[in-house]
């Protein structure tokens, strides 16, 4: 089952390429009927009072104003039609949308580097619409090179020590400690201690993706 509420990004990516466009189809039919259904008065310069009886008689309605009633009628029909649609859409959507439960020991540990084993929670790959979110278990001296992501990223230690760097700043940080990482800033981590290193991740894209010193393209894993 998947749940969205209505305003996430992923429900209005779901619905924004066929939902009927109730503003822009009424204006298209609204501005033609003012338009073209009400003449211009007439201006008659003439100070006689038959010409400006004459000119009285020329203003109001362009067509006959059974034909304008018949008009305004199709149109506000048309225009129910369109809102009901619009109401069936939404319904029809938002009845399809449930519960994306993901369960994490199901999930395969990844290897990307030596000493380096990675673990999916949640991406674009399983439904994510603005965050990945993975842990490491990183052993004594391995760790992340420099590198940089587009996005922001938070480093937070579960168990042992890293050494992580921001450019040029570097900090040991333990367990229940977290770095937050600018999008664009290089930085990278390693295992300063004798035991398993235990990092969560948490990127604001739902698309790992990183660029990393001396390489010649980006690195990108779990797109959808």
């Amino acid at each position: 089952m998947r749940m969205l509420t209505t305003g996430s990004p992923e429900f209005r990516r779901r619905i924004s390429g066929s939902a009927p466009r109730l503003p822009t189809r009424m204006t298209l039919l609204t501005l033609p009927a003012i338009i073209l259904l009400r003449a211009h008065p007439k201006q008659i310069l003439s100070r006689s009072p038959y010409s400006l009886r004459f000119a009285h008689a020329r203003e109001g309605w362009l067509f006959p104003q059974g034909f304008c009633s018949l008009f305004v009628l199709v149109l506000t029909a048309v225009s129910v039609k369109e809102c009901q649609q619009q109401v069936v859409f939404l319904g029809r959507k938002q009845g399809d949308i449930g519960m994306n439960v993901v369960s994490h020991e199901d999930q395969p540990r990844e290897t990307w580097r030596a000493g380096v084993e990675t673990r999916m929670h949640v991406a674009a790959a399983n439904g994510a619409a603005g965050l990945c979110i993975f842990e490491q278990w990183v052993g004594p001296g391995s760790g992340a090179p420099t590198h940089a992501h587009m996005v922001e990223e938070v480093l937070t230690v579960i168990a042992g020590e890293a050494e992580m760097w921001v450019d040029d700043r570097r900090a040991v940080l333990a367990a229940g400690q977290s770095l937050i990482i600018p999008a664009h800033r290089k930085h990278g981590f390693r295992n300063v201690a004798s035991g398993t290193l235990h990092i969560h991740a948490v990127l604001a894209s739902p698309i790992f993706e990183a660029s990393f010193d001396g390489a010649a393209e980006p690195v990108r894993r779990w797109t959808a």
